[in-house]
């Protein structure tokens, strides 16, 4: 029996250091962010939101993509985290237009059965090709040296 309670006890120490490993570490920090771009007062769309992910270094934000081009971090108050966002988010416009404002809230599917949601504090662009040209010059500079 003590046996079996040793095997139970090293699974679940597996299972957990298996589940926080360095994969998990943002790759620059959130003050320091190339992709963050200038503030707006909001972000417009003429049918839909294309799409939505998570921020790698911010579990209070997430990025919505309009067009193929124009995607915004929307920067979230509240007691929701944006990694619980599993299928869809819902945001819910205080007036009605088709835009995003601060303000408005953001629930995630996850938050939906506790009743949770978000507030959005502010909205930036979101250039995500900022990163790939800062490490592309990170790699010249020491291939350089």
């Amino acid at each position: 029996m003590q046996w079996l309670r040793a095997i139970l006890v090293l699974s679940s120490i597996t299972l957990f250091s298996c589940a926080s490993t360095d994969a998990d570490e943002p790759m620059v920090s959130v003050e320091n962010d190339p992709r963050i771009g200038e503030e707006v007062n909001q972000a417009c769309f003429i049918r839909s939101i294309n799409g939505w992910s998570n921020v790698d270094n911010d579990d209070k934000a997430l990025i919505v993509t309009l067009s193929r081009r124009n995607q915004f971090k929307l920067n979230l108050s509240g007691p929701c985290d944006a990694n619980w966002a599993m299928y869809r988010i819902a945001i819910i416009g205080k007036t009605g237009s088709s835009c995003i404002q601060r303000g408005d809230r953001v629930k995630t599917d996850a938050d939906t059965m506790r009743g949770l949601s978000c507030m959005i504090t502010s909205i930036n662009e979101w250039h995500p090709e900022k990163l790939e040209e800062m490490n592309k010059e990170q790699q010249e500079t020491e291939q350089s040296k």
